[in-house]
């Protein structure tokens, strides 16, 4: 570059050196700033939804778990209502060749041997409680159902122990021709303030655990012999009746951000009263050791 004097040409290497050294302008700096919090907000925003999406699809899996175990639970027990052995003694044990398809069992006889045992007693809006012969109702504030149930125990129709004894509700250990007794409610654990299924098992009466947590109600309806009609109470001369039941059970789940909807035990359309969701399982259960169910 040629300058027409020495002194313009410093002049103007100052200014292009002050050009280049100095700072961005206000309006570049805002531009900036608003890029990267649009960017921030952005993948904040994705990481959010993403959270939410993960953390709605856990708890759904977790009530549709708690669920389906805790139907299994009750059903189980159901189907072994009013089993006994036969009256000879037998111990249970398979006879028979190991390797054959064709081994004897032994015979279960239509009721239980001890009449004072009924092998299925609900109460509505309550729970079982008092010596299994003469169980009654302990009323429940929440109105959600209990029921007892009370087989024979033997080691071929529940799960064994490490020593071959059969096992209750819980797992406990009976003695061989006893009364396996197994009564489920729900309640509020004093620990957790959750709502969760217990199950008070025969080894020792009296002292209910818990077995699936999120449990909020249980419906009970049953089926009697000469009625195709469920009957939500039963009259105490009927239950020798009661060839099945209609198992209803509420499950909710964790808090969350908005509430749901569900239909409820009775067929209805509920919102729900938090935030918290909450679905319904149901299951028809016979009772196979009933007279007429045989």
């Amino acid at each position: 570059m040629i300058c027409a004097s020495q002194a313009r040409c410093a002049v103007g290497r100052r200014e292009r050196r002050a050009r280049r050294n100095g700072g961005h302008t206000l309006i570049e700096l805002m531009l900036a700033m608003s890029l990267g919090l649009l960017v921030s907000c952005a993948v904040l925003s994705l990481y959010r939804d993403q959270r939410d999406a993960f953390e709605r699809a856990t708890d759904w899996a977790n009530i549709t778990e708690a669920g389906h175990a805790a139907l299994d639970l009750i059903a189980v027990q159901a189907r072994l209502a009013g089993l006994a052995v036969q009256a000879d003694g037998t111990d249970g044990q398979l006879s028979g060749d190991p390797t054959s398809f064709w081994m004897k069992f032994p015979q279960p006889q239509p009721q239980l041997p001890s009449t004072g045992y009924l092998p299925v007693f609900g109460c509505p809006a309550g729970r079982p409680a008092g010596a299994p012969e003469d169980v009654r109702c302990d009323a429940d504030s929440r109105a959600s159902d209990g029921v007892q149930f009370i087989s024979i125990a033997n080691n071929i129709s529940s799960w064994a122990d490490s020593h071959g004894a059969a096992t209750d509700c819980l797992g406990q250990a009976l003695s061989a021709q006893a009364a396996s007794v197994a009564r489920f409610f729900v309640r509020v654990s004093s620990a957790s303030g959750e709502p969760e299924l217990y199950c008070d098992g025969g080894a020792r009466l009296g002292n209910p655990q818990p077995v699936v947590e999120g449990v909020e109600t249980m419906q009970l309806r049953y089926w009697l012999d000469r009625s195709e009609v469920p009957q939500a109470a039963v009259a105490t001369a009927l239950w020798p009746q009661v060839r099945a039941l209609d198992v209803c059970l509420v499950v909710r789940g964790k808090p969350g951000h908005s509430r749901f909807p569900y239909v409820d035990c009775a067929g209805r359309s509920v919102a729900g009263a938090d935030l918290r969701r909450r679905q319904v399982f149901r299951l028809f259960v016979a009772l196979r050791n009933h007279p007429v169910s045989r």
